[in-house]
């Protein structure tokens, strides 16, 4: 591995990125590596000044591999990242209960209507049940508005936000599981 691929590797820079830095086009940089054609001399000098800076970094802080300030931005993502992490875990079962209670509401007012059809139905044919029939009517309107307040299309759209939570919350895990190796 050639000296121009290896420190690209040590920075964790892509070719596009390292290829932008030094002013050249990415396969410039594709090609310096594999040997096919050298870099242009104005790149090569930033190339060589990069290193020289990078290697008196390390000699200033031997323990880092990175740029202070990388590090510090780095550590400042984990600690969002953790931050977040420990909100998930409190937001997402509450979620969780919320759909299932939601589920369970919009079981007993399916059941409620379906009664309350059935006894309007009996009810309209008795003519001394007008006021009965009255307050069964205002009873299914109620039990409509609970319907449509637990809506299948609400529940689903819940259970999608649980969900995604869940998968956030194994995403920061295994972030914050490499970033502590």
């Amino acid at each position: 591995m050639n000296r121009l691929k290896q420190f690209r590797l040590q920075l964790t820079l892509t070719q596009e990125e390292l290829a932008q830095y030094l002013a050249v086009s990415p396969s410039v940089v594709s090609m310096a590596e594999s040997g096919r054609r050298k870099l242009p001399d104005d790149a090569r000098i930033k190339f060589e000044e990069l290193r020289y800076h990078y290697n008196e970094h390390l000699k200033q802080y031997p323990d880092k591999t990175g740029f202070p300030d990388a590090d510090k931005k780095r550590d400042s993502a984990i600690k969002k990242i953790d931050q977040t992490l420990r909100e998930l875990k409190i937001l997402a079962p509450a979620k969780q209960r919320g759909l299932t209670a939601m589920t369970q509401n919009y079981t007993l007012a399916s059941h409620k209507f379906t009664s309350l059809e059935s006894l309007k139905a009996k009810l309209a044919s008795q003519a001394n049940k007008k006021e009965d029939l009255s307050w069964v009517n205002g009873q299914i309107v109620k039990c409509r508005k609970q319907l449509e307040r637990y809506s299948l299309a609400k529940q689903i759209a819940l259970r999608i936000q649980t969900e995604v939570m869940y998968a956030e919350i194994d995403i920061f895990e295994r972030i914050l599981s490499d970033n502590k190796l």
